[in-house]
């Protein structure tokens, strides 16, 4: 850069020695003369053109000679106007080097391949960049005693004592949204502290360097100060690992830094309000840069104090908590990856690495987990002169560097979950690890947070539809490290194997019972091994459900909703035991959200289905949760037979005897569910005789009776039980009152005909049935479990207790203004019904 811009000069100085110089510089001979007024002070007689050169801008050294282009040689004057494009990219580089600003990646490639093609070129006597390049060629090592000094041309945009980055070795590599993110939060965003949470050499610094330099450079800086403070206490090198002499060590000792940093020498014993007072006062960006190694309640404190203004990022292997909003930095896009290792064997001139093709390199970046540090401290290695294959395999080194001081700050029960998944490799639950460990989740909970802030564990969130599970496992980077700093003791490891192979059992168990009968309440739909612990914590609630120890059930509900709040499970069980309460609000909405988590999970939408035919008393949305069952699964009879009796229940009579005769004709079916569909059929007929009847259509009630004889000729003797038996009883009394009451003789042969085919079937002699007589229920005494009946026609009431009822479950839907067929009777008192069927409520 200094050998160009020394080149640009010595050509105006040659061509141009006694031009005026407000003339040669037009528009900014001002802007030089005022720096150099500022550098050196004013000079006798005003500054010559020669003077003003070293305080142009970089673009101004170029322009000078393109606008008096005639005064030199054509040659020179073409050359000039040919690489004044590529000059003109080199600008934001000179300006970042000038200024010492961190590189970008394409700052090397640009610079070097274009002062190639300068360097090469006859047209232009680049005498000073010629020089250099072959130095540079010959020694590089002779940069390193240069005293090269770009003039002040503008003030800092603000004060800041940001470090030089460590990445300008080779510019910093890729993470474009990132840095744009990060920025925006620092910028415009609401959160007051920020941070950048990773793996150990993941780039967490290098990430907050390049964004705080983007920031001090913004125009206007946002800030009026930014203040870096690192806790930084060991260097990796490619031999080992050295403490950093005087590094910090508590957040007391980092305050204090910060106090010094910000305003000097401090008095205060505890610097946290004088550093708080700062940020109140001042708009100010504070930086801790490797917190984790200072993290303690006292920084909390601080981070929870900080006043409205300033803001505070964080770079830290470890999450803060509550105070942060986090920006999570993983590793480098493959991609990424490879233009960093290039650039870094290119700086290096490893030549061993610099052969290497692009589908090796990848690989190798992949190995190593696209994490800047080890891919530099992998070329450092080599060349040092370690093969790389020895580097790969012999990595504790830096396994340790960026674990170890993580592993540390842990707590007893992290180490535990940890030593569990290196036991047992793969996926796990929060319920699983929580089984695994005998820990209760107040405990697992805490342990899992505070592993998911250190990357020592990946989480992986799956699931369908409303119903999400996340699962943890150990990170490769960890794996390693634990393995070989930390490894599981032989007895330990066979304990949690032992529990292991429990947990599987139960839950083998829990599937077996599920598959044998999934429409049962007192079963359980496991997704796989990560249910296997609630779903056994569960099936013990059923059970203290169904025993009524309700206080007993709901602890465990609770305990397996803070493991798995995503399975649909938790959430059904819980729905039966607010139905168990009495509390039919809430087991709606927890079997609404059941659902909302299982949405595929038809024997769930059965069972909610017939909660709200019941308790929930909201039979049109039991028949739409089982009808969208249907459509998953439309060969399922106990879903038909449910939408059949559902019908039933909301008067479409038509449909559930069509139901009902359609299952029942499934030779397929076991005996009972064909006992089911038989008497599904048999309701709905009797139910549309029963309707015609009490509209007096007494050829409509006929009718349905004859439907019920034709259905009743397919149904096999075997299939009317005593529940078929008591409609059939009802059906034989409505042709017995048809016949009374119609007054067309062809309707009232037919209902005799219907009587006759019915004798068989039912209980009645035909002597009862001629004595039968009909009225309503007038009066209830139910907690003494007796009424009367005002017999229609001759209104005299009859006396009956619930023992004369035919079905003496009847009694419970028995209910002023019911209609019954009686026998007459006597006793002591006066006049009895017997014989009682409840036609209609």
């Amino acid at each position: 850069m200094s050998a160009i811009e020394e080149d640009l000069r010595a050509v105006a100085i040659t061509y141009l020695p006694d031009m005026d110089p407000e003339f040669a510089l037009d528009g900014a001979y001002q802007v030089a003369s005022d720096r150099l007024l500022r550098q050196v002070g004013a000079l006798q007689g005003g500054p010559k053109l020669a003077d003003l050169l070293p305080y142009l801008d970089f673009a101004e050294s170029w322009q000078l000679l393109t606008r008096h282009d005639s005064e030199l040689p054509t040659p020179l004057a073409d050359h000039v106007k040919h690489v004044t494009s590529k000059l003109s990219a080199l600008v934001p580089v000179r300006n970042r080097v000038a200024h010492s600003r961190p590189l970008d990646y394409e700052d090397f490639s640009l610079t070097f391949d274009l002062a190639k093609e300068l360097a090469g070129s006859r047209d232009f006597p680049w005498l000073n960049l010629r020089e250099v390049s072959e130095r540079l060629s010959n020694d590089p090592g002779y940069v390193l005693g240069l005293d090269v000094q770009f003039p002040s041309l503008a003030e800092e945009p603000g004060r800041h004592n940001l470090p030089t980055p460590e990445y300008d070795e080779t510019g910093f590599v890729g993470r474009k949204e990132i840095v744009a993110n990060l920025r925006r939060l620092l910028v415009k965003g609401p959160y007051p502290v920020v941070s950048v949470v990773g793996d150990g050499g993941i780039g967490k610094t290098s990430l907050a360097l390049k964004v705080a330099y983007e920031v001090i450079d913004a125009d206007p800086c946002p800030f009026d100060a930014v203040v870096w403070v690192t806790a930084k206490t060991s260097l990796l090198t490619a031999s080992e690992v050295t403490r950093i002499e005087g590094a910090i060590s508590d957040s007391l000792g980092l305050l204090a830094a910060v106090a010094h940093e910000v305003g000097g020498e401090s008095a205060l014993a505890d610097p946290i309000n004088e550093v708080l007072g700062y940020l109140e006062h001042f708009k100010i960006l504070l930086i801790l840069d490797n917190l984790e190694t200072v993290l303690d309640q006292r920084l909390r404190d601080f981070l929870a104090n900080l006043p409205s203004g300033s803001k505070v990022l964080i770079t830290s292997r470890i999450g803060v908590g509550a105070y942060e909003h986090p920006v999570r930095l993983g590793p480098l896009e493959r991609t990424e990856g490879l233009s960093l290792f290039r650039a870094l064997t290119r700086m290096r001139q490893v030549a061993s690495l610099q052969r290497l093709g692009n589908d090796v390199i990848a690989g190798l970046v992949d190995k190593m987990g696209g994490r800047p540090l080890y891919l530099r401290w992998f070329v450092s290695a080599v060349e040092a002169g370690a093969r790389p294959e020895e580097v790969l395999a012999n990595s504790d080194l830096l396994l340790d560097f960026c674990m170890s001081n993580v592993y540390d700050y842990l707590h007893d029960d992290s180490h535990a979950v940890l030593r569990s998944m290196q036991a047992l490799p793969g996926l796990h639950s929060q319920a699983e690890l929580a089984f695994l460990n005998d820990m209760q989740p107040e405990l697992l909970q805490p342990a899992l947070l505070q592993l998911a802030n250190t990357y020592f564990v990946s989480l992986q969130t799956s699931g369908g539809g409303g119903s999400l599970e996340t699962q943890y496992d150990l990170t490769d980077f960890g794996r390693k490290y634990l393995d070989r700093q930390h490894p599981v003791s032989g007895d330990e490891r066979t304990w949690l194997i032992r529990r292991h192979e429990q947990l599987t059992s139960s839950g083998r168990r829990l599937q077996s019972q599920y598959q044998a009968n999934p429409f049962s309440s007192t079963t359980l739909d496991t997704r796989g091994v990560s249910d296997f612990s609630v779903a056994s914590t569960l099936h013990n609630a059923i059970s203290l459900i169904v025993r009524e120890h309700l206080p007993e059930a709901y602890e465990l509900i609770t305990r397996s909703k803070e493991l798995a709040p995503g399975y649909h499970e938790v959430h059904r069980v819980e729905g039966d035991w607010h139905a168990a309460s009495f509390d039919y609000i809430n087991a709606r909405e927890a079997y609404e959200r059941a659902v909302e988590l299982g949405p595929t999970a038809i024997p769930l939408r059965y069972l909610f289905a017939k909660f709200l035919c019941g308790h929930g008393g909201d039979p049109e949305e039991g028949l739409r949760q089982l009808q969208a069952g249907a459509l998953m699964s439309p060969d399922e009879p106990r879903l038909a037979l449910e939408i059949g009796r559902t019908h039933l229940q909301l008067g479409h009579l038509d449909e559930a005897k069509d139901i009902g005769l359609a299952l029942y004709e499934n030779e397929g079916l076991s005996h009972d569910l064909r006992h089911e569909a038989a008497r599904l059929a048999l309701e709905g007929s009797v139910g549309q005789a029963q309707r015609a009847a009490d509209e007096d259509d007494w050829a409509s009630c006929v009718a349905a009776l004859q439907e019920l004889l034709r259905a009743l000729t397919e149904i096999t003797s075997g299939l009317v039980n005593n529940r078929s038996r008591a409609l059939l009883d009802q059906a034989r009394v409505l042709a017995h009152l048809a016949q009374r009451n119609t007054s067309d003789a062809y309707v009232g042969r037919i209902a005799v005909d219907v009587m006759a085919a019915l004798a068989g079937a039912t209980v009645d002699s035909l002597a009862d049935f001629e004595a039968r007589s009909y009225g309503r229920v007038v009066r209830l005494v139910a907690e003494r479990g007796f009424g009367f009946i005002r017999e229609t026609g001759t209104g005299e009431e009859f006396f009956f207790h619930m023992s004369h009822l035919r079905k003496r479950a009847d009694w419970q839907s028995c209910a002023v203004g019911s209609s019954v067929s009686f026998v007459p009777g006597q006793y002591d008192k006066g006049l009895r019904a017997e014989k009682i069927i409840l036609l209609r409520n």
